[in-house]
């Protein structure tokens, strides 16, 4: 990023003088349902010991409802082949029971042990009568865009996870950030208390941003902050109050963290970036 960024001025330059003069023509475009699948409030939201029973709601992001819609589920990312769990769902919201031995039943497993997890999702069926699926062979059938608008929750994971104890996320890290930094660098977190991180000087810029960890679902939230007062570190002081915000998940069992940022400056936003943390 810190070499893209005036290669992205004179693309925005280039976009808004050919919209000048050529005739653009926007493509064919349909409107789908947006799931939001989340927890009941009174549900268990990690599997411990091989042992679960709890419930999440399916509903939806926008009021455009469906024809049908089907739950399909995923297992250790292995998008090929998804189970469907429960078919002709046309009631939203609507609250799902689901447990341990439903989970092995679908996909034929004895177990489920530590590190395993399942992705919810809804296959949705349109008034035109076509299907749109929450899972391709290659992942997730969303962007980056419905998944980070706010409360947003297309998908749902469930995982199960090893004991977590944030005292060993402290200390020196390797971040890989390909998109806003540009590669790899080595730096540190420091804890803040029981459900926050610090990691230091992101990006290799002057600040740090803050992680907030929920141990309830292991998910982490970084609210908007800014870490510094501009970019003149990499040459472009003219762009200020850079700050992070996203959103990432904690795992004990690889020992890792794992998030997607949004980085955006005063004069606007430089889109989002998946990092990942290993020590």
């Amino acid at each position: 990023m810190r070499t893209n960024i005036l290669k992205s001025i004179l693309f925005i330059a280039v976009l808004f003088l050919g919209s000048c003069n050529a005739d653009l023509r926007m493509p064919a475009v349909s409107l789908v349902t947006l799931p939001k699948i989340t927890f009941d409030a009174s549900s268990e939201k990690l599997i411990l010991d091989g042992v679960y029973s709890g419930k999440f709601i399916v509903d939806t992001y926008y009021k455009d409802l469906p024809a049908d819609a089907n739950i399909v589920i995923t297992m250790n990312g292995d998008y090929t082949s998804p189970k469907t769990f429960k078919s002709g769902v046309n009631v939203f919201p609507s609250t799902i029971p689901i447990t341990a031995a439903d989970l092995k039943t679908l996909f034929g497993k004895s177990v489920i042990v530590a590190g395993d997890y399942f992705e919810i999702g809804l296959n949705v069926k349109m008034q035109d009568g076509t299907w749109y699926s929450a899972f391709n062979p290659n992942g997730v059938g969303y962007g980056s865009g419905p998944t980070n608008l706010p409360g947003s929750s297309a998908i749902l994971k469930l995982a199960a996870v090893c004991a977590l104890n944030l005292d060993t996320f402290v200390g020196t890290v390797s971040v890989t950030d390909p998109d806003w930094y540009g590669g790899t660098y080595t730096t540190k977190i420091e804890k803040v208390d029981a459900t926050h991180l610090k990691l230091k000087n992101y990006a290799e810029l002057e600040g740090d941003i803050v992680l907030t960890i929920d141990p309830s679902t292991r998910l982490i939230t970084v609210e908007k902050q800014v870490y510094t007062s501009n970019l003149a570190i990499w040459a472009m002081a003219s762009y200020t109050n850079p700050a992070a915000a996203g959103k990432g998940e904690i795992d004990a069992c690889k020992h890792t963290i794992t998030m997607t940022l949004t980085n955006t400056v005063d004069q606007g936003s430089f889109g989002t970036t998946a990092i990942s943390i290993t020590y």
